[in-house]
């Protein structure tokens, strides 16, 4: 698996789908068929993947939504 530079902007793939339920989400790759469950953390994070955001951004949005320390996300 590649590492993901902290400046990379970041997007879903085209077959994937992320649908809010609950407590969470879930996430579904329409080529495959694969489904994933995903908690309130992760659903929070996909609601930031837009294709416009890098990853520093996106954490910095995760750190003050969550009021955590960069370093811990």
């Amino acid at each position: 698996m590649a590492e993901i530079a902290s400046g990379m902007v970041l997007r879903l793939a085209d077959d994937a789908s992320v649908q809010h339920v609950g407590d969470g989400a879930v996430v579904l790759l329409a080529r495959s068929g694969q489904l994933y469950t995903c908690n309130g953390t992760t659903e929070a994070f996909l609601d930031k993947v837009d294709g416009a955001r890098s990853l520093d951004q996106i954490v910095d949005l995760l750190s003050d939504e969550f009021e955590v320390d960069k370093a811990m996300l």
